[in-house]
């Protein structure tokens, strides 16, 4: 017998109490129980790459994703959750299911070959640590479609003048955009915030190996990011504010600007004019 759709409320909560699912807060486990909005985010998705989904939960966004004939390898931390996809797994035999923390695991480790892309309903928690991680992953996706909390997605594909130290990371490896939001209704339980769904592509002329680099020179001047930017460098370096004026107008940059307003190619600017990195 073919599974029941596991995006309608009274199913997930059902499969739940049948798999002994709590759901349990520290994991974020926030199910999709929104047929309108699972439909949108996989609408979003290239039909001709393999998915990767991280966090597949009860199987929601896993069920619609195979009805569209996707080739799914899903990655799932809860061996009770794990469980409770072997019903999708009755019906979809060729689906994959890997129980792992995404956070210690590598494509290769799960069975993922080049090329392919990454759908996930994210854990508001692990949100900060994992999006860094799979712009660094071997092999990289493709593509990633995201559900996140709306103030990070907000955060994360601001225009110049509202970075924060978060968003020049990602922004140094990959490109970022905003595809719809979605509100609290549309998850149970409810989280007490909206969502967003967002797009992730690795650039093309990204710098992965300057990432440790500029984080180290750029967090003590995000934690000035409201005075002017040489205030900033001058903490970083150890240095007076006269040479930080001095490094500044040499790489181009005004030293009046705020952190949060310099695009990701003034960044690498000043680290070649500043020529070694900063001490850790």
């Amino acid at each position: 017998m073919s599974a029941p759709d596991l995006c309608r409320g009274a199913t997930a909560r059902a499969v739940a109490r049948r798999f002994r699912v709590g759901p349990q807060h520290h994991l974020g486990q926030n199910f999709l129980v929104d047929q309108e909005v699972r439909d949108a985010i996989v609408a979003t998705l290239d039909p001709g790459l393999p998915v990767l989904e991280i966090g597949c939960g009860l199987g929601a966004l896993s069920q619609g994703l195979l009805r569209q004939g996707f080739q799914l390898t899903g990655v799932e931390i809860d061996s009770n959750c794990v469980a409770a996809l072997r019903l999708l797994q009755a019906d979809h035999p060729e689906f994959r299911v890997v129980e792992a923390d995404a956070l210690r695991v590598a494509p290769d480790e799960l069975g993922v070959t080049e090329p392919y892309q990454v759908v996930a309903n994210l854990p508001y928690q692990i949100t900060g640590a994992i999006l860094p991680r799979l712009m660094e992953w071997t092999p990289p996706p493709v593509a990633c479609h995201l559900l996140v909390q709306r103030e990070v997605a907000q955060r994360l594909t601001a225009g110049l003048g509202d970075w924060s130290l978060a968003t020049l990371g990602l922004r140094l490896v990959a490109t970022v955009g905003l595809d719809f939001d979605v509100e609290p209704v549309s998850f149970w339980p409810q989280p007490k915030v909206r969502s967003s769904l967002i797009h992730l592509r690795p650039r093309s002329d990204g710098h992965p190996e300057r990432l440790g680099e500029l984080m180290r020179l750029a967090q003590p001047m995000f934690q000035m990011r409201r005075k002017q930017i040489h205030h900033g460098l001058a903490r970083a370096l150890g240095v007076d504010s006269a040479r930080a004026t001095e490094l500044l107008r040499g790489a181009g940059i005004d030293p009046s600007r705020r952190p949060g307003s310099l695009g990701v190619e003034e960044w690498l600017t000043l680290l070649r004019e500043l020529g070694a990195p900063p001490p850790g």
